[in-house]
């Protein structure tokens, strides 16, 4: 069903009429003022209306993607904080509970929304106080640490989500097949496939298989985000079966509990990623076919400061709401510094968390 609707999304978006609007009809009485055409070349003007030119083309840049430059360095510096705090506390793990489960798989996630965020705030700020039209040098950094920390991200989410359904529905068989090493082995293999997928953006590549390259990217993260939702799905309905419910009342409510996590995540998925993903394909599509700048090209910039919602979402559901994390925050910057060496009834209680 979803893939059926992502479908039609896609040929209605990619067949969705273009707006009769072109540079002369925009801009041509601003450039008769100052003797000047937006039609002819910028090799044969006047210096003047050079400048005209690129302060008109200015304008209309920040009248555009002004305010959604503005939403993103809102958003992003929120994911930040967030991710960078469940990387500190991961790394130290303070109270020695957190080193268990699939918390390598969470530490490389928050290290990639980490990038994602960082690169969108950089180059939205560069763009929005700095220079409107971004030099290439700083596009190229900014763009291919975005996609690297984009491709990670959801590639680490969709690790992370096969993960929970084989604990969910083979509980001892999990500790047997998803061992650290092979976990750390597939976590490399990740990252590699990651950058080759975001090398498109700094490698010295034609503009038309550019496209191309990006294409096939934007539809292996539509995949990804897909297959989470599916297997989301079977998570709920493992954890909801007669099978499972027919257990004591406090094991029930965790068990319900975590179905309405997972329920969250794939609305958060739904919302956030899927719609940013489907557009960017559309943009991507509409380029190669040499379209202009018209809704097809600006929808995916005005949706992704939604979009990023995805990567402060993550370390939210996915560990700070925990008891144990947040303990262990609170732990790591008030009592580290005071009680480096733990007292005995501090050892004692973490051994019984432990065990």
């Amino acid at each position: 069903m979803m893939i059926t609707i992502c479908i039609v999304a896609l040929f209605v978006l990619v067949n969705f009429a273009e707006p009769s609007e072109n540079c002369n009809t925009r801009f041509e009485r601003k450039y008769k003022l100052k003797n000047c055409s937006c039609s002819i070349p910028v090799k044969q003007l006047p210096k003047n209306c050079i400048d005209i030119r690129k302060e008109i083309r200015k304008n209309e840049w920040e009248r555009t993607y002004g305010k959604v430059h503005l939403a993103i360095i809102a958003v992003g510096p929120v994911g930040i904080i967030l991710n960078t705090l469940l990387v500190l506390v991961m790394l130290r793990d303070p109270m020695k509970i957190l080193h268990r489960g699939a918390w390598i798989t969470i530490l490389n996630l928050s290290l990639s929304d980490t990038m994602a965020c960082s690169a969108r705030v950089a180059s939205s700020i560069i763009v929005k106080w700095w220079d409107i039209e971004v030099n290439n040098k700083s596009k190229i950094y900014t763009e291919f640490f975005w996609q690297f920390g984009v491709v990670g991200s959801f590639f680490f989410l969709t690790l992370l989500t096969v993960q929970t359904f084989m604990i969910v529905k083979y509980p001892i068989r999990s500790r047997l097949v998803m061992t650290r090493r092979r976990v750390s082995l597939i976590i490399g293999i990740v990252w590699v496939m990651s950058l080759a997928l975001a090398l498109p953006e700094i490698d010295d590549i034609s503009k038309d298989k550019r496209w191309y390259f990006f294409v096939a990217t934007i539809s292996v993260l539509e995949l990804a985000t897909i297959i989470q939702i599916i297997m989301k799905t079977f998570i709920i309905k493992e954890i909801l079966s007669p099978r499972e419910m027919m257990t004591n009342d406090t094991r029930n409510k965790q068990q319900r509990e975590v179905a309405k996590t997972v329920i969250l995540l794939n609305a958060i998925l739904i919302v956030t990623a899927l719609p940013y993903f489907i557009a960017k394909q559309v943009e991507y599509i509409h380029r190669l076919n040499g379209g202009s700048d018209d809704l097809k090209v600006k929808l995916p910039y005005y949706y992704e400061p939604i979009a990023m919602i995805n990567f402060v979402a993550n370390p939210l559901v996915y560990s700070l709401r925990l008891k144990d994390y947040r303990k262990s925050l609170l732990h790591l910057f008030f009592r580290l510094k005071k009680n480096r060496v733990p007292s005995a009834k501090h050892s004692k209680k973490t051994m019984t968390t432990n065990m």
